[in-house]
């Protein structure tokens, strides 16, 4: 009984103490604060939710470089007339890589004779693009630019990368995409078949054109 006591007693103790220990510790850390380095420890998570497989078919890798500028100045209103010292200019300059191609689901091979085939190639699209960079060189401001609402730079670089530009891309490099689709198709039925005989339809051509 005396050692059941004495044992009640001392876990009374050491409870007392612990409380009183919390209670300074409670009480001085924002004293004792100063003497101790901050650890903080950041995380993240993501999750994938969907996959999606595609059959798109990269021709062309296009690295592209170059400075896109913007000028903007206010007005008298009613007048027309530039305030004079109200101008922005902000050049940007850019570089990525864009991939053109097609999708390769959509093409079509038919056979219309004994060892000859047509390949009907859909139309080419951008891929898409990677190593993005973009980079701030120069943003000029006369003293009276407060006038004139600031240049977005996320409206420029949207322009560079936009629908419209997409298609210039592809544009200004249709013919040697045609050249690929067909060098692609080629290498790969003639591997099977040097003999077989292929005649290549693009998207847009009129009928009876042979690009074999």
């Amino acid at each position: 009984m005396l050692k059941n006591r004495i044992l009640v007693t001392s876990l009374v103790v050491v409870i007392v103490l612990l409380i009183g220990g919390g209670i300074f510790l409670a009480v001085k850390t924002p004293m004792l604060g100063s003497l101790f380095a901050t650890e903080t420890e950041e995380s993240s998570s993501q999750v994938i939710t969907s996959i999606t497989q595609t059959e798109e078919v990269s021709l062309l890798s296009l690295g592209i470089q170059g400075i896109d500028s913007k000028k903007a100045n206010s007005k008298v209103p009613f007048l027309g007339l530039d305030i004079l010292g109200s101008e922005r200019a902000t050049f940007l300059q850019y570089e990525f890589t864009a991939k053109l191609g097609f999708d390769g689901a959509e093409t079509k091979i038919e056979n219309v004779d004994e060892d000859a085939y047509r390949i009907s190639i859909p139309e080419f699209i951008f891929i898409g693009h990677s190593d993005v960079k973009f980079e701030l060189i120069a943003d000029n401001s006369g003293g009276l630019s407060v006038f004139t609402p600031e240049i977005k730079q996320i409206d420029m670089v949207n322009k560079v990368l936009d629908s419209k530009q997409q298609a210039k891309y592809i544009e200004d490099n249709e013919q040697t995409l045609r050249e690929q689709a067909i060098a692609f198709y080629t290498g790969i039925i003639h591997a099977i078949d040097p003999k077989v005989t292929l005649d290549f339809v693009f998207a847009g051509d009129p009928a009876g054109v042979d690009n074999g």
